[in-house]
C-alpha cells in the first residue's frame, strides 16, 4: 500500500499510532524507506494518580517517562518521529490520563496545563529523534482548550524561537 499512495502522491508519507503502541515491536512495514516519518499521539500519562506535579519536575518526568519511550520506538524503526498529537489539561492532574477531557474532578490549574507543554516543549525541541511536535487544542473541549491561556504563551514562545 506504501508503494501505491507513494506512486500518486510524491511528497513524504507519515504514519500516526497512538502512544499505547510504542511498547511493542513495530510492524516489518515500518521499515518501508517511503514511509518517511513515524506520527505518534502521544498521550501517556506522567503519572498514576490524580495529582498535581510541581512544574519544576515535570522536564525530567517527561524525559525519563515520555521522551525515552519515543526515542526507543525511534531507533527501532531507524526514522524520525513527529508528536503529531498531544495535548494537555486545564487541571491540576493534567498530567493523569491527559487524553480523557473530561475525567476530571480536579479543579482548573492553567499554570499545570502551561507547565505540562513547556515541559513537552522542552525535552522534544533539542531531541534529533522527533522532528516535530503538534498541539491538540480545541476549545469546544473545555479542557483543552488553549486560546487565552498560558499554555498558549509558552507555545508561541517555543514556536517562534530560533532553538525551534
Amino acid at each position: 500500500m506504501i508503494a501505491r499512495v507513494h506512486s500518486v502522491f510524491p511528497g513524504k508519507l507519515t504514519y500516526d499510532m497512538n502512544w499505547s503502541s510504542l511498547d511493542q515491536a513495530p510492524p516489518s512495514w515500518m521499515s518501508n524507506a517511503q514511509l518517511e516519518v513515524i506520527g505518534v499521539s502521544e498521550y501517556i500519562p506522567l503519572v498514576n494518580d490524580r495529582i498535581r506535579v510541581d512544574p519544576k519536575d515535570m522536564p525530567g518526568l517527561w524525559k525519563t517517562i515520555v521522551q525515552s519511550a519515543l526515542d526507543n520506538f525511534s531507533l527501532k524503526v531507524k526514522k524520525p518521529l513527529i508528536i503529531s498529537e498531544i495535548g494537555y489539561r486545564n487541571s491540576a492532574d493534567a498530567l493523569y490520563h491527559s487524553w480523557l477531557p473530561y475525567s476530571t474532578v480536579s479543579p482548573p490549574d492553567p499554570e499545570e496545563q502551561a507547565a505540562a507543554c513547556d515541559a513537552a516543549l522542552g525535552n522534544v525541541i533539542p531531541d534529533q529523534h522527533i522532528a516535530g511536535i503538534f498541539f491538540w487544542g480545541w476549545d469546544g473541549v473545555n479542557g483543552f482548550k488553549l486560546s487565552g491561556q498560558p499554555a498558549l504563551v509558552v507555545l508561541n514562545k517555543w514556536y517562534t524561537s530560533p532553538k525551534s
